[in-house]
């Protein structure tokens, strides 16, 4: 009988943890005084929240934040509490006045319904396999999004700092789907491992929209990387994929330093300095359908490809403003020249100040605006400055559709063998099928 129980008892140690506890659905309002989570009559605090996913979230946990009101933080939250492969922990943003319990996809949140969480200098912090979807944030932090694995969709995070050096997402390995972020002066996405990239719009950040460091393969595909000091950062990378990219208003598009044996395809590189390059002749590289147009320097240390292109992007619904006589004083730029800026959209684009007496490099979100005096003001100081030599610039309109120069210019072309030919565009924003009007130069018509 003793050797019995002492063999259910070993037993019920080699059962798995997660046997234990039981998955759950929570539920968080900015303007709720407290409760159980359990339901949103009784939902959890921000104070709430962030002692449950610091010490009790576990695999299925599904913790449901409603655009109630703005959620200040008053501490980081860091949590080195695991989900599981293929069970995460689920942050989700859900609509102000949803009432399900749990809430369906109907009640996911997006652009401005999304909740806003106010960090400041506070993070947010995760570990393995937790995702976060539907999430708007404000930050001063030097890395306020990091997610050691797991996956990010439908998440803006703006970094408004004015420090140097400062980044937007980290990711060691994971996703990030539909994501939005900017950097003032720093870096967009961060990731040293096999992180994918897919469809994100990564714009105004100071130093480079991607810095990627990982030698076992990153996949940057289909995302707009606009008015960044450096579009994409392949410092010491090797085995990425980087295609479908739409990269616009830079001084250098793509950075390759030493990356080796890399695939770069379909990417429409629009408007800069340099378009790519290497710091030595690299000959393991494939590059080839990719787009060049308004560039200084096309390529260094590399060979573009047979099927490379040099035309006009002819985008849906981008206007480029720019100058080199401004003036600053507090946070009030002006361009010191008749400059059309009925186009500006307040609080939604950004002023990239590149250089000028006084003044520090780099970007700030436009608060109001007055187009008869040719003055923005923004959110932030960039300096002081009289001697009406600041160079910068604004992108308006953001819709970066392609015209007919780079529809069906893009790999895969003429298959192997010549038996079948694909017909995919250039760049990130592809031409919706519904007004896609048949052109004979472009597509063969034994394909319809």
């Amino acid at each position: 009988m003793k050797k019995i129980i002492f063999l259910f008892l070993i037993s019920l140690l080699l059962i798995p943890q997660v046997c234990f506890g039981a998955a759950a659905n929570h539920f968080i309002k900015a303007s709720a005084s407290g409760g159980d989570g359990t339901t949103w009559a009784t939902a959890w605090n921000l104070a709430e929240f962030e002692t449950d996913i610091e010490g009790s979230s576990e695999a299925g946990d599904q913790y449901f934040i409603m655009a109630d009101a703005t959620y200040t933080f008053t501490q980081s939250i860091s949590t080195v509490r695991d989900g599981a492969t293929t069970n995460h922990i689920r942050v989700i943003g859900v609509k102000d006045g949803t009432t399900a319990e749990p809430p369906t996809s109907s009640d996911y949140a997006y652009d401005d319904d999304r909740p806003l969480w106010a960090l400041g200098a506070f993070v947010w912090f995760s570990d393995n396999y937790w995702t976060l979807k539907n999430i708007r944030a404000t930050s001063t932090a030097g890395s306020p999004f990091r997610i050691d694995t797991g996956d990010m969709t439908n998440v803006k995070i703006y970094n408004s700092s004015t420090n140097s050096g400062r980044l937007g997402i980290i990711f060691i390995t994971g996703m990030a789907f539909n994501c939005e972020v900017i950097s003032n002066r720093g870096y967009g996405f961060n990731s040293g491992s096999s992180a994918r990239f897919i469809a994100n719009y990564i714009h105004n950040c100071g130093i480079n929209g991607f810095f990627l460091t990982s030698d076992i393969g990153v996949t940057v595909e289909d995302n707009l990387v606009i008015s960044c000091a450096t579009g994409v950062d392949w410092v010491g990378s090797a085995f990425g994929k980087m295609s479908n990219n739409t990269i616009y208003e830079f001084t250098l598009g793509v950075d390759c330093s030493t990356a080796r044996q890399m695939i770069f395809l379909n990417n429409d590189i629009d408007t800069g300095t340099t378009g790519i390059s290497w710091d030595t002749a690299n000959n393991t590289n494939i590059l080839d359908y990719n787009n060049y147009f308004n560039l200084g320097t096309d390529i260094t240390n590399a060979t573009k490809g047979d099927n490379a292109t040099a035309l006009d992007s002819e985008f849906a619904g981008v206007t480029l403003l720019s100058g080199s006589s401004g003036t600053y004083a507090g946070t009030t730029f002006d361009a010191e020249e008749a400059i059309d800026m009925s186009s500006i959209v307040v609080n939604r684009d950004y002023i990239w100040i590149k250089s000028g007496t006084g003044m520090t490099a780099g970007h700030s979100l436009i608060t109001s605006v007055d187009d008869g005096a040719d003055q923005v003001v923004c959110d932030i100081d960039s300096g002081e400055n009289v001697a009406g030599d600041i160079v910068w610039s604004i992108v308006t309109g953001h819709d970066f559709a392609i015209g007919n120069n780079l529809r069906g210019q893009g790999f895969p072309g003429e298959f192997p063998a010549g038996l079948s030919t694909g017909h995919l565009d250039i760049g990130a924003v592809q031409v919706p099928s519904a007004t896609t009007i048949y052109d004979s130069t472009i597509y063969d018509a034994t394909i319809f």
